[in-house]
């Protein structure tokens, strides 16, 4: 599930491009979302000053171009963080699967790309996440299984949370609320601990984990999530 991009600097600007010009990201409640790193604000002012997507397009273009010195180091950090991938990959990959109830399933190959942004999106159809550059490798790992647990699940449970009658946002907020599995269910394989502080799933969390320490199954977590978002 892990392949290999020498091109970082267009797959940088994409993803620039989708939160800062197109702002195509879920919000989930947040009032604030901090997505450029401390040194780019100037980047942040020329921004929103400018009027068009052209314009963005142009400062941001500028930006980059001014900003490549971290271009030698990405293909460091994509060689160790997957090196540290392979480490944990195939116990994780399976524990996962057996936790989700999942059969019968092989997963299509998913991309790992690198951002020099603090926003790391997701994309399930086109295979791909992005995890930060400017993090340290247990941040990294923390992403990478936070990311995947999101496309296995949507993988298998999409078209179920669909027929069962819940909206996209309910469907994100319930995949987000699962990720606080990581700290319980899969802390063996988290350096760091999993936050995730996107409001509109807080309620979901607390749910998932009070019935985890119930020993309640997962499929049975499910329908109590699904019930709460068709309230």
């Amino acid at each position: 599930i892990w392949t290999k991009e020498a091109n970082f600097k267009n797959i940088d600007k994409e993803n620039y491009k989708y939160c800062l010009i197109d702002k195509a990201y879920p919000s989930y409640g947040r009032d604030e979302i901090k997505i450029l790193p401390p040194s780019a604000s100037k980047l942040q002012t020329d921004l929103e000053l400018s009027l068009t997507p052209e314009e963005k397009s142009k400062i941001i273009d500028l930006y980059l171009s001014k900003n490549d010195k971290c271009l030698p180091f990405f293909e460091i950090s994509a060689k160790s963080l997957s090196l540290a991938w392979e480490v944990i990959s195939k116990k994780y990959l399976e524990k996962l699967l057996k936790y989700l109830q999942i059969n019968d399933y092989e997963i299509l190959p998913v991309t790992c790309y690198l951002t020099t942004l603090k926003l790391c999106p997701y994309d399930r159809n086109r295979r791909y996440f992005y995890v930060p550059f400017y993090a340290n490798i247990a941040d990294q790992m923390r992403i990478v299984v936070h990311e995947l647990m999101h496309i296995i699940f949507l993988d298998n449970y999409q078209q179920h949370l669909e027929e069962q009658g819940v909206a996209n946002q309910g469907i994100l907020d319930i995949s987000e609320s699962l990720t606080v599995l990581l700290n319980l269910e899969f802390r063996e394989f988290m350096l760091v601990e999993e936050i995730n502080n996107k409001p509109s799933t807080f309620d979901l969390q607390n749910i998932v984990k009070d019935e985890y320490n119930k020993k309640t199954s997962f499929k049975s977590i499910l329908q109590i999530l699904i019930q709460n978002r068709l309230l």
